[in-house]
């Protein structure tokens, strides 16, 4: 019985199944459209799959030539720089070298064979130049820098030269007459670079670069730069920190670059009777006899104690002297990894860009990087808006327009400016050409003559919009952007491994925020659109001079930091950060890594203006940048700023969103 009334149940069940199966075709729309893709697989994070391989290519490397080495002393140095220019060949200093070159000539490069090279049209610009590929330099254990005298007198420097100083088309020069010949397979080790002006190493467009158990220290602007190379290691190499007795500013370098143009005018001017005779000419003589007994004192000098001797040289103290003894440039480095060309303007924003992938396969392994300092000083600049000239002299050093202005709005003048001036009126009236980026507009030369308008007359033509000021630069109008332990920008595929970051300390002012002559405070800063009105600087949140950042990541990818640690990174008025990823980059992975003692503005009494406020963070990740991964040990300790600052371990910037969460939390948000 039972049975029987249970298989009609499960009867009843199968035939309800059925209908419901059949009613839910009937009433759901058909549709021929494919469904929708899967979502692509997340990329994998940056890896070191291929630094094993990138290493062993190097083993040996430093000394399979070293059999038939030619060995360098003092005496190969003397007339000027060593040029490389042999194919597969060994050097090896034999003792200390001191680059002092031909003093006779107070440095110029006057002499065979380069006066006729158009790398030496700025007079020495490197003690070793190289321009051949398979060069192996090995220091012996020695040191080569520059002598004090050089160091004062060649304001732009690199002690090892690898290719060329710029590329075609840029600098402050034509630098390349015929096309250079990439310093490729390129070895340096075993010894120590000391002061130079600029850099240690610095080089252009080589490739299959090793250098190791190397020390570098007292370098102005970085110990090494690297720009648009590839299959590169750097291991054991220990930047050892910026020079801290800078004895002169960039006024002195403005100096140095000015008087060659004085010269070559002057000669060309008495050659022509009725220039001869002009009071331009006679005016153009007594100011540049002036300058130069002023730059001989400073020569003086620094030859003998490495200080401007304010007591007995007062005038050339305060034109010249850097008072805090720290580079006042644009930026400082420990070590700059920078796409192909100059890394002189704002940071690497796109990917995409073709010249990022000439930057690729780089290892940094077991270095030191410490002591990277700066005290950034910002130089107005005045630009013509017609024409988009900015005023300034002939190697491309501005006009320092703030400097020139009085109380009362009237041209103050200084011996360089002086120079510059008449240097202007001398040409202009010659009808000369051949001079460089000078030029300083004759409305502005009947200012600082004082003629025609008065007082008033400089505020005259930035009120009707005839001139403009533009912040955010230095002497020579490159970016401000502080100070860098590491920047990588405009590549892929860079590690760095098992090295210390200690110590990036930057110490200069906030941005001039005070209107000059002809502005009003509302549009002192705000110019063009850009914070200070760079145009060589994407719009930014304030002036960057002041930063400090130990490892910079702008528009690269597949970057791994590993075992990495970052310690002691401090602005006085700026932001601070230990790793800022931005600027479209992408697939950066951290593991094992540490972030120590990250600090801004820690007195309440220093005067910090303008709309970008102190800010210490450990991670920062902007919004156009993919987060990084990470994987292992993260340690940060210690982020802290001061009374009106922010201090977060890690930040994710949004738009619209203000404020930053609670320090528990893994990931802050502005």
């Amino acid at each position: 019985m039972a049975y029987r009334i249970r298989l009609p149940l499960i009867l009843l069940c199968v035939v309800l199944v059925f209908v419901i199966t059949i009613f839910a075709l009937l009433v759901t729309p058909s549709t021929t459209s494919e469904p929708p893709p899967a979502p692509p697989p997340a990329p994998p994070p940056a890896n070191c799959d291929w630094c094993d391989d990138l290493l062993s290519r190097f083993d040996g490397a430093a000394t399979e030539r070293a059999s038939h080495c030619t060995h360098l002393s003092g005496s190969d140095f003397t007339d000027g720089t060593y040029i490389i220019d042999t194919a597969d060949t060994c050097y090896v200093l034999d003792e200390d070298i001191v680059f002092h070159p031909s003093p006779g000539t107070d440095f110029r490069a006057t002499n065979a064979p380069y006066a006729t090279d158009a790398t030496f049209v700025l007079d020495f610009p490197t003690a070793i130049l190289v321009r051949a590929a398979g060069v192996t330099i090995d220091l012996g254990g020695h040191e080569i820098r520059q002598s004090l005298s050089h160091n004062v007198q060649q304001r732009f420097f690199a002690t090892i030269e690898l290719t060329t100083p710029f590329i075609d088309g840029q600098g402050p020069a034509d630098f390349v007459d015929t096309e250079p010949v990439p310093a490729a397979r390129f070895t340096l080790r075993n010894g120590r670079i000391g002061l130079s002006s600029h850099h240690g190493v610095h080089g252009n467009g080589a490739w299959s670069v090793l250098i190791e158990d190397v020390d570098i220290v007292d370098y102005d602007v970085g110990a090494i730069a690297l720009n648009g190379m590839h299959d590169v290691v750097l291991r054991r190499v220990r930047a050892l920190g910026t020079a801290t007795k800078v004895p002169v500013l960039g006024t002195y370098s403005s100096a140095r670059f000015l008087t060659p143009f004085v010269d070559k005018a002057l000669a060309a001017a008495l050659a022509n009777p009725t220039f001869a005779a002009d009071a331009t000419t006679t005016r153009l003589t007594s100011v540049a006899a002036h300058l130069k007994t002023l730059m001989s004192q400073v020569l003086s000098d620094v030859s003998a104690t490495g200080a401007i001797n304010n007591t007995t040289h007062p005038e050339a103290y305060a034109l010249f002297a850097d008072t805090t003894g720290l580079p006042d440039g644009s930026s400082s480095y420990g070590i700059v990894l920078h796409a192909h060309g100059v890394a002189v303007n704002g940071f690497e924003c796109d990917r995409s860009d073709a010249r990022h992938d000439q930057m690729h396969h780089i290892i940094i392994a077991d270095c030191e990087i410490k002591d990277t300092r700066l005290h950034a000083i910002e130089v107005p600049v005045l630009q013509e808006v017609a024409s988009g000239k900015l005023q300034r002299g002939p190697a491309g050093d501005v006009l320092r327009i703030a400097e020139l202005v009085g109380e009362f709005g009237e041209y103050s003048r200084t011996a360089l400016s002086e120079t510059k001036l008449a240097l202007q009126e001398l040409v202009r009236f010659m009808g000369a050409t051949g001079y460089g980026t000078l030029a300083i507009h004759p409305t502005i030369v009947e200012w600082m003559r004082g003629t025609e308008w008065g007082l008033d007359a400089l505020a005259m033509v930035v009120r009707s919009g005839d001139f403009k000021y533009m912040r955010n630069g230095d002497n020579m109008f490159h970016v401000n952007k502080g100070a860098f332990g590491l920047r990588i920008g405009g590549g892929h595929h860079i590690a760095v491994l098992r090295t210390v970051i200690n110590g990036v300390i930057s110490t200069g002012d906030t941005t001039n925020m005070d209107p000059l002559p002809g502005e009003t405070a509302d549009d002192a800063y705000w110019t063009g659109g850009h914070d200070g009105g760079h145009p060589a600087a994407a719009p930014q949140h304030g002036y960057g001079g002041a930063d400090a950042v130990g490892i910079a990541i702008a528009a690269s990818s597949n970057v791994f930091l590993g075992a990495t640690i970052v310690r002691n990174v401090h602005s006085r008025v700026g932001w601070s950060s230990a790793i800022s990823v931005f600027n479209d980059a992408a697939d950066t992975h951290i593991q094992d890594a540490g972030i120590f003692n990250i600090t801004t503005h820690p007195d309440p009494s220093v005067k910090v203006r303008g709309p970008k406020q102190p800010r210490a963070v450990g991670v920062v990740v902007t919004t156009d940048a993919q987060p990084p991964t990470y994987s292992g040990a993260f340690d940060i300790e210690n982020v802290k700023a001061g009374r009106i600052g922010m201090a977060c371990n890690t930040l994710l910037e949004n738009t619209g969103i203000d404020g930053c969460a609670a320090p528990e939390t893994n990931f802050y948000t502005l």
